[in-house]
């Protein structure tokens, strides 16, 4: 191997452990070479030890939570004609500190409310069971009062409805399955029954504007979280409307709404999702406390 000049090292591929020959001389300028010098060099033979590292990733799953009392921010909403302009309200936080890991607008979110004796709450938003296999089903049921409902007085539906409006309590979806297929999160409303019995109303009178609080985004190594609000459902009495569906009819066709979605290949990790509330109670309708039952389902 000849080096060019003023290069003074060379570098040879790995040995084997041995004892080694190497034979060094300089060729002048003038083109005679010097008296070669010869020495001996050994390779010794480092310790190696290998360690295999073992580790199970758990089956994951598509898991719905939600916060009982909690909800997030609802921006203002200019007059419709049926419920005119409604306020901004603000978010709603527990009492509980949150995961600093997650947070939104400078409040965490990932908790749910732990009253004595609601265990159910303590592993809020991703519950497992003694083994450690997740829970799809959360035993969670909130109420959400809207208090008493005001007569429309001006519009199309002057003097046929009273109105209601108000805040769904807030939902957490995490993705942690296998297969990164997407998901949709719906909402589908029953019938209104009147307390004691006597009188009801459609379900279908209930209208919401769903909003995305919070997903995890780049919080997670190798994934995009991307999820998008569904579409504003508005209130109406006409049960074809394609929308949500009033459950305790069977002769009812429509589908479920949609309140968010997140498409395949970006639907892994965790997303918060509210809702602003808008009811129509029928005039037609007996005086008193009507209660329905709104089920979300992910798919």
């Amino acid at each position: 191997m000849t080096l060019g000049v003023g290069v003074s090292t060379y570098t040879t591929a790995s040995l084997a452990p041995g004892v080694y020959a190497f034979t060094v001389s300089a060729t002048y300028a003038a083109g005679n070479p010097s008296t070669p010098a010869t020495g001996n060099f050994q390779v010794f033979a480092g310790a190696v030890i290998i360690q295999d590292i073992t580790v199970v990733r758990p089956t994951g799953a598509l898991v719905l939570t939600q916060r009982c009392g909690v909800n997030g921010s609802a921006a203002a909403l200019p007059s419709d004609g049926v419920f005119g302009p409604l306020a901004a309200i603000p978010a709603t936080l527990n009492a509980d500190p949150g995961p600093t890991g997650y947070a939104y607008g400078g409040l965490p979110v990932g908790t749910a409310p732990t009253p004595v004796g609601a265990t159910e709450f303590a592993q809020y938003p991703y519950p497992v069971d003694a083994a450690g296999i997740p829970l799809v089903t959360y035993p969670t049921n909130c109420g959400v009062n809207l208090g008493t409902g005001r007569l429309i007085t001006s519009g199309a539906r002057a003097g046929q409805y009273f109105a209601a409006t108000g805040v769904m309590n807030q939902i957490t979806v995490v993705n942690t399955q296998d297969v990164d297929s997407g998901w949709t999160l719906n909402g589908r409303m029953s019938t209104f029954n009147r307390t004691g019995g006597g009188d009801s109303f459609s379900g279908n009178l209930l209208g919401w504007n769903p909003e995305v609080t919070y997903d995890s985004a780049p919080n997670l190594d190798g994934y995009d979280m991307s999820v998008a609000a569904g579409g504003v459902r508005e209130a109406t009495s006409t049960a074809s409307t394609s929308g949500l569906g009033d459950v305790s009819n069977e002769t009812n066709t429509t589908l479920a709404q949609s309140l968010a979605k997140s498409p395949a290949g970006s639907s892994l990790g965790m997303a918060v999702v509210d809702a602003r509330l808008r009811l129509l109670i029928p005039v037609t309708a007996n005086s008193g406390t009507y209660t329905g039952t709104l089920t979300f389902t992910t798919v």
